[in-house]
């Protein structure tokens, strides 16, 4: 291990400097998506102090993202990157080129990366109607946006297991909106598609005390939410197998894609828990008690009994979960 990376290590686990964190760089993250992405930070050895990864919240929903960047890090300790090709940008004729010279943004780019033990490049295409946003630095640098898309695709195919579940910045930003891309006629896609120029369309209010059914989404999203906090509490090996039994069991119910999308990024979550745990583990700090008098606060052993109350809560959570995914699978 590389100074730098013990040092990444050693930060993340101060408890100072993960309060500091938490409330500077990952505002808006609840505690299991916290610890989750603490979890991603260790296993993949990316810095967010140095802006590799940064953890993203839409809607109540995390997304770790990292710069072009934390991609090429993690690319080249890996030990098997070769390099890449330039990157080749082509307009709607599809013609090829290293230099884009037309006032006209590009159709599409790509980019080969090179691996060890591999005959040919791993290619990865982007095409402008899929990630444009719209925005000055797409109407500007349109094609070198355009190529770190590429480029993050390519290094993603070409190591998998290193990238999964981690996404840069300039492919998910334009995740809250699909722009129409300029210069070009909107694409054919079953998405809806939105004028940058003009004023997004307002949503009708609901009627007063008016009371929507939980989307499927919505009920993947608070399973997941409760899963996600098991993980996180998870102290040992023993602790994630009964985890696993439950999901496995689930997971057979999964008949939506919610569900089974839901299903494979807790699997990821556990397979990150698990080589954390694997790691040495620091001495959990003591539990400590304030004095409602006089404010002062002394360290003691956490109350009796907490172990049982933890147990029969995690049972009463994989009860609900089963009937949920019961319930799901006997509609038709």
């Amino acid at each position: 291990m590389t100074t730098a990376m013990a040092t990444l290590q050693s930060s993340l686990d101060d408890r100072a400097q993960l309060a500091t964190l938490r409330h500077t760089l990952c505002e808006g993250a609840n505690d299991s998506q916290f610890a989750v992405f603490v979890t991603v930070c260790k296993h993949r050895s990316l810095d967010p102090w140095a802006k590799q990864v940064h953890c993203i919240i839409r809607g109540g929903k995390m997304t770790i993202q990292t710069a072009i960047d934390g991609f090429r890090v993690i690319a080249e300790r890996s030990g098997k990157y070769q390099g890449q090709t330039p990157p080749q940008l082509c307009g709607p004729d599809g013609k090829w080129c290293e230099v884009w010279l037309s006032t006209q943004p590009p159709a599409a780019a790509r980019i080969g990366v090179f691996r060890a033990g591999w005959k040919e490049p791993c290619w990865g295409i982007a095409r402008f109607a899929s990630y444009s946003q719209g925005n000055d630095m797409w109407r500007k640098m349109g094609d070198n946006q355009l190529a770190k898309c590429a480029e993050a695709l390519a290094l993603r195919k070409a190591f998998p297991e290193d990238l999964s579940g981690i996404y840069t910045d300039d492919e998910m930003a334009q995740a809250d909106v699909v722009v129409t891309p300029l210069g070009h006629a909107a694409a054919a896609d079953s998405r809806p598609t939105i004028d940058a120029t003009e004023e997004p369309p307002r949503a009708k209010a609901p009627p007063p005390n008016a009371k929507e059914a939980p989307s499927e989404a919505d009920k993947a999203a608070e399973y997941e939410a409760t899963v996600l906090e098991r993980i996180a509490r998870a102290k040992n090996e023993q602790d994630l197998s009964k985890i696993k039994v439950s999901l496995g069991k689930n997971e057979a119910k999964a008949k939506t894609p919610e569900q089974q999308a839901c299903v494979i990024r807790l699997k990821l979550a556990l397979n990150l828990r698990g080589s954390a745990l694997a790691a040495p583990a620091a001495t959990p700090p003591p539990f400590e008690v304030v004095d409602e008098k006089t404010g002062e606060v002394s360290e003691d052993d956490f109350p009796a009994g907490w172990e049982a109350t933890a147990t029969a809560r995690e049972a009463r959570e994989d009860a609900e979960a089963e009937r949920h995914f019961a319930g799901q699978a006997a509609q038709p």
